[in-house]
């Protein structure tokens, strides 16, 4: 994630490929070990913190099942296309506010943010 988003500010390019993730990957790894990168509010986790992560797995901090809902489409009029769009509405833990989402092959896209899950799948 940390390196799609340094390719896109450094580029303003969204396109990825396997290839080209893997060397912003390794320009990013290699800026980091330098000591270029600092801990920021945006991604607060120190280089060997996040290579501790990697060998262990993520582990969370608390069940966020509960907070996590597919889309569900309200009536018959579904959208269609060639891509195929992934979406959902996801509860924020610091606002609690079920915020919706939706990614077409690139970027997540957050499209509102709302108090009622209810509200937010229609």
């Amino acid at each position: 994630m940390l390196s799609q988003h340094a390719k896109v500010l450094a580029t303003d390019d969204s396109r990825l490929t396997d290839e080209s993730i893997l060397a912003v990957s390794n320009q990013v790894l290699a800026l980091w070990q330098a000591g270029y990168y600092k801990p920021g509010p945006d991604y607060p986790f120190t280089f060997e913190e996040t290579l501790q992560e990697l060998r262990e797995g993520a582990k969370p901090k608390e069940d966020y099942t509960d907070s996590v809902l597919a889309y569900t489409p309200m009536g018959e009029d579904v959208p269609r296309g060639k891509l195929e769009v992934s979406r959902g509405i996801v509860k924020h833990p610091e606002t609690n506010l079920w915020q919706i989402w939706m990614m077409d092959g690139g970027p997540w896209k957050s499209l509102g943010a709302y108090r009622d899950p209810g509200k937010a799948q229609h």
